[in-house]
């Protein structure tokens, strides 16, 4: 049987073992950082903080708009002057 490592994206890692007993502590000693919740010595679950889904949420946007931009750059320009807005 081969086993494959499984990358971990986080600095902090917990086991679910830990997480159940002590789920404050673990959050209060990652200092916001996302938490890797390992199940067997493999990631079962990222917890992150509200602040950095937020971030995270708002680099998603960013790309997306990037994409739209993208598409659209190359297309037709229009003239304005800034008194005619």
């Amino acid at each position: 049987m081969i086993t494959l490592k499984q990358a971990v994206y986080a600095e902090v890692n917990v086991s679910m073992t830990e997480l159940r007993s002590n789920l404050v502590g673990v959050i209060e000693a990652s200092n916001l950082s996302p938490i890797a919740v390992l199940i067997r010595n493999k990631p079962a679950a990222y917890l992150i903080s509200p602040i950095y889904y937020e971030e995270m949420l708002q680099k998603i946007e960013d790309l997306e708009l990037n994409k739209i931009v993208n598409a659209r750059s190359g297309g037709k320009t229009v003239q304005l002057r800034i008194e005619d807005l």
